[in-house]
């Protein structure tokens, strides 16, 4: 790492990765930040004119006077080389320059320093006080002026919800598509979001508890905060009695998205660009909600807004439309919907399950055992989650043993069976009469004893245990559904 990273970093810099490949640009700003002080320093009365400013910064950064200072910065300017790639060179006198990074520090006008940043504000400060031999809480307030807030107790208050822009922008490009444009404040929210509720099941109840007064202030200040509200129906995800409450946030927060919309919109939303991703996560969460509340119309027309928004369906939307059009009563369309979950011959435990439920839907009792089966083989813990069985379902995803080489969204799996079993009577106990049959259980310990022997072994091969997983749950599900 070069020397200058470090020290960048530590006073709270952005940008400066790319100091040392084009060390002019680093100049440019170094020198307008520098200028931006004498200035500030001029007008708070601090010294006697904008160049009495620049000598008294010059000595701030640790030189004898400004044409010094000027000197070699001026120098990394002459230096340009347009040529690429660029040679090495420039970091020398950038190495030179670090006492005087804490000039180059700038907050965004919508929250309050880093931690970081404070203490490159508090250097430059302090640097600045000494040269100009005044007290040191003018030169703060007159940093805190030059990034947006009256004083420096102002400054350090400062709260991103307290920002008077909107939070969110829609824009449509040139061929119709969209695309949501987060504001510096939206930034700051999320960030100070993320700080806390990451993992935010997993963390001690008082971090819980911090996280949701935190969130509940922030809210209420600004009910426009989307992330928020996607958040808050999180939280209530494992709170019973509140349940309800979650369908509302989903539908007040999806309002304001659409909101932003011009009239008509019918572009994409595409998932590739991140400042979208809140948006599809709500749709997402939304669709799953409704459809656990038996709401399936509403589900549906979320699942096909989404693929139609964003073709690349990175959520896996395309695996919950089939269970959405069974719990409908469109057993003829979800069967036309499996068809679209996969590429080629693509399958997982998740794909096989929705197949074992769309062939039951229309009356293939064979496809759907032998789906049903292909499905507990790809991935044991399948077994669990058909008897609703949380405690083995747990113990079954902690065994290494129960590993094979595609995983499946469990959480997706629960819900899905869940929504499917609401317009299917009887799916779960017909799972279930299948999947006890002991001949399928001596089936299952085989398969399983050929997997071990050979995953991740040196002259291991999976392809008799393939061959054996597709044979067994062909032979089962044919004796399973003969009378």
């Amino acid at each position: 790492m070069n020397k200058f990273f470090e020290a960048a970093r530590q006073v709270g810099c952005s940008g400066y990765l790319m100091w040392g490949i084009v060390p002019e640009s680093f100049a440019g700003q170094l020198m307008a930040s520098l200028k931006r002080y004498s200035r500030f320093l001029k007008d708070a009365g601090l010294v006697k004119s904008q160049s009495d400013g620049l000598e008294k910064i010059a000595r701030a950064a640790g030189f004898p006077h400004w044409h010094a200072l000027h000197t070699v910065v001026q120098g990394l300017f002459d230096a340009f080389n347009n040529k690429w790639p660029r040679p090495d060179g420039g970091r020398e006198p950038i190495d030179i320059l670090t006492p005087a990074f804490p000039f180059m520090v700038e907050v965004s006008k919508d929250r309050q320093p880093t931690q970081d940043q404070r203490a490159g504000l508090t250097k430059a400060a302090t640097q600045l006080a000494i040269a100009c031999a005044c007290p040191l809480p003018p030169v703060l307030d007159m940093i805190a002026q030059m990034n947006g807030a009256d004083t420096w107790e102002r400054l350090l208050t400062r709260k991103p919800e307290e920002s008077k822009v909107p939070l969110y922008r829609f824009r449509v490009d040139g061929v119709g598509n969209g695309k949501f444009v987060i504001s510096r404040a939206c930034i700051a929210l999320i960030d100070q979001q993320d700080e806390l509720f990451q993992g935010y099941h997993s963390r001690p109840k008082s971090e819980q508890r911090k996280f949701e007064k935190q969130l509940a202030s922030v809210l209420e200040e600004r009910p426009d905060f989307l992330e928020g509200q996607l958040a808050a129906a999180e939280v209530l995800r494992y709170k019973p009695k509140l349940q309800m409450q979650r369908g509302k946030i989903y539908s007040d927060a999806i309002r304001q998205a659409d909101d932003l919309m011009p009239a008509g919109f019918n572009g994409e939303v595409s998932w590739h660009d991140v400042s979208n991703r809140f948006y599809h996560r709500l749709l997402y969460a939304a669709m799953v909600w409704h459809s656990y509340e038996g709401h399936t119309s509403e589900a549906l027309e979320l699942a096909l807004r989404q693929l139609r928004m964003n073709k690349s369906d990175n959520l896996g939307v395309r695996m919950w439309l089939p269970v959405l059009l069974v719990a409908d009563g469109q057993f003829t369309v979800a069967d036309k919907a499996c068809k679209q979950m996969t590429h080629d011959d693509d399958t997982d435990a998740g794909i096989e399950l929705i197949r074992a439920i769309a062939h039951l839907a229309n009356g293939r009792l064979r496809e759907s055992a032998e789906s049903l089966f292909l499905s507990l083989f790809m991935y044991p813990p399948v077994r669990h989650i058909i008897s609703a069985d949380l405690k083995a379902l747990d113990d079954a995803l902690k065994d290494e043993q129960s590993t094979r080489t595609l995983i499946p969204d469990i959480e997706a799996i629960m819900d899905q069976l869940a929504s499917a079993a609401m317009g299917l009577e009887g799916l779960e106990q017909l799972f279930n009469q299948w999947l006890t049959n002991p001949a399928v259980g001596a089936a299952e310990a085989d398969l399983a004893r050929e997997f071990q022997a050979n995953w991740r072994q040196p002259k291991g091969t999976l392809h008799k245990w393939d061959a054996e997983v597709k044979r067994q749950a062909a032979l089962l599900s044919k004796a399973a559904t003969t009378a």
